[in-house]
């Protein structure tokens, strides 16, 4: 494939939806290779994301050009090229606030370590639980935030504390530099959305969804 023809450019205006997409078109990507495939059309791409296969041409517009009329993507190429775009070509140190029942699901996850996303350290204030390990990772008090943050290089937090010390502890993450945020508590944490990004992780509100979609048709 000519390279010339898959040049991309960086953007930082691009829809969070658009974001969104990007993800799941790099998820059928590495499907795709892992399976032999070369190269793959973008109607052949988008029937797989299950959308018009105009918004993904106009998702990727969004960073250059890629494929080649005939031939459709490159599959390893393309993967790679959106690797980069979204950042998960390095990794990244995360640390997770609260160490119950979620942070063990978490840290036995295996799809983070393969995207660049490596736990380094958790954060509770149980003495019952401070320094155990889940799953090789050590529980630090809570107290020693902004050491263990700085120790351990954190870039991300995830947040899975209870509601009432969630934006009290997000608020020193910020203080210490933490730009990105992923919260799993039942709260809309306040920040300056020009400095802090948070994405929400709500359970229950999608289970919401869904009994609404099933209440719907059932009338």
């Amino acid at each position: 494939m000519d390279d010339n023809l898959m040049e991309f450019r960086t953007s930082t205006n691009v829809p969070e939806v658009t974001v969104r997409r990007l993800c799941q078109y790099s998820r059928h990507l590495e499907d795709l290779r892992d399976q032999g495939v070369k190269n793959i059309s973008s109607k052949a791409l988008s029937e797989l994301m299950q959308i018009k296969d105009s918004q993904l041409r106009k998702d990727l517009a969004y960073f250059g050009a890629f494929g080649v009329r005939g031939l459709g993507y490159d599959v390893e190429g393309l993967s790679s090229r959106l690797a980069t775009i979204l950042g998960t070509v390095k990794p990244y140190s995360v640390a997770v606030l609260g160490a119950g029942n979620l942070c063990a699901a978490l840290t036995s996850y295996p799809g983070f370590k393969p995207h660049g996303f490596h736990i380094q350290a958790l954060l509770d204030n149980d003495e019952n639980k401070i320094g155990r390990e889940f799953h090789g990772i050590q529980v630090y008090d809570v107290k020693r935030l902004p050491e263990v943050l700085e120790m351990h290089g954190i870039e991300i937090v995830i947040v899975t504390v209870p509601v009432k010390i969630a934006q009290e502890l997000f608020d020193q993450c910020v203080e210490c530099g933490i730009k990105a945020f992923l919260n799993f508590a039942p709260l809309r944490l306040m920040h300056d959305r020009t400095k802090v990004k948070v994405a929400d992780v709500d359970a229950s509100c999608s289970l919401k969804v869904l009994s609404f979609f099933l209440t719907q048709s059932e009338e």
